[in-house]
């Protein structure tokens, strides 16, 4: 219940009024307050919220109001801190991101060493005459290709980790 006060008080934050809105405060069977565009019991108390000022608000010429306003941010909340805000979730998301490369880079160096790993047992099986030494060239030359792709796909992982690294520092030099 909660959560659906805090969305309404939000959302009324959020929409930018003109003039004057007014709104009916209430309490619900728990107690919690309930707003509302329409009285909702019989202990619904009218409130209001005006809004910014516009030229076309003014018809009669006159003054701006000197009503308080409502502003589309969050109480106590200035432009710095969403920005903040907005610096520190993308900070963690570029450190997610780094969290899961780091984890696909340990998953290949694995899945390499288990290949090479496969083909080093093969070559154990070849005899000790021509053949065998075919086998073995053939099986270094399997091993030299895999470690190359591994080492690609590892080198491709690492220039995304040190994107997201610079991508952290950019936003934290901006955010200071």
């Amino acid at each position: 219940m909660n959560k659906g006060i805090l969305g309404v008080v939000i959302l009324l934050a959020a929409v930018p009024a003109v003039g004057q809105t007014s709104f009916y405060k209430c309490k619900d069977q728990w107690g919690q307050p309930v707003f509302s565009q329409r009285p909702c019991g019989d202990n619904a108390v009218k409130g209001a919220v005006s809004g910014p000022q516009t030229l076309g608000a003014q018809a009669g010429g006159g003054e701006p109001s000197e009503q308080p306003s409502a502003q589309p941010s969050a109480p106590g909340a200035s432009g710095d801190t969403w920005d903040r805000i907005a610096a520190d979730r993308e900070i963690r998301s570029a450190e997610r991101e780094i969290n899961r490369a780091e984890n696909r880079i340990d998953a290949l160096h694995r899945e390499r060493d288990r290949k090479v790993a496969a083909l080093t047992r093969r070559s154990g099986y070849a005899n000790n005459n021509l053949a065998g030494a075919q086998l073995k060239e053939s099986l270094a030359t399997e091993m030299r290709a895999i470690n190359e792709q591994y080492r690609d796909k590892i080198e491709r992982e690492e220039r995304r980790l040190d994107r997201l690294r610079e991508q952290i520092d950019r936003v934290r030099d901006a955010a200071q």
